[in-house]
């Protein structure tokens, strides 16, 4: 019987966004640090509990990613790891499109950094103005790191990701084609 049960309630989806006035402390090897652009997700993935737990897709700003930046290379970081959940996705939840590939030119000019990174890569969502500052700026590396889970259509489909094998081979021919010594 469910007479006199208490009712639990799920919490509502964090809204809390890092950002370059939240103290921070390093706790990697002094040459590197990572920089979390945006918090959350808006993929229901079939796997995944990321959207419960920690909210919709939320980008920081422009402006507090480079001014976390130019702190970080100020204390002698040489390496910039941008992270998030979906780093193509930087920018577009506040309908900015081409956001992170500016973010790039911009932090390729942040005196005393030496590499920028790029980690998770949403496939569906790395479009060709973020390859082409990955083959123009000297700072960022030509390293893509895409999650591609899986190459069956079908098992893709029971995940609830998009896309395929065709076309997630033609997205690696691009990346190819668009940024030279990938």
């Amino acid at each position: 019987s469910t007479r006199g049960a208490a009712v639990l309630e799920a919490p509502a989806p964090p809204t809390y966004l890092y950002d370059s006035a939240t103290p921070r402390v390093l706790t990697t090897p002094s040459h590197y640090a990572y920089v979390k652009i945006a918090e959350g997700c808006n993929y229901t993935c079939a796997f995944c509990i990321i959207p419960t737990l920690r909210g919709a897709y939320r980008s920081q700003t422009e402006e507090s990613v480079v001014a976390e930046a130019r702190a970080l290379a100020d204390r002698g970081v040489k390496e910039l790891l941008l992270i998030s959940q979906d780093t193509t996705f930087y920018g577009l939840d506040r309908g900015d499109r081409g956001a992170l590939a500016r973010l790039l030119r911009r932090l390729n000019d942040v005196e005393g950094l030496e590499w920028i990174r790029l980690l998770y890569l949403y496939p569906t969502t790395l479009t060709d103005d973020v390859l082409d500052a990955m083959a123009t700026c000297e700072k960022v590396c030509r390293y893509v790191d895409l999650p591609l889970q899986h190459a069956s259509t079908a098992v893709l489909k029971r995940m609830g990701r998009p896309g395929n094998r065709a076309t997630y081979e033609a997205l690696l021919a691009r990346i190819r084609a668009r940024v030279p010594g990938v």
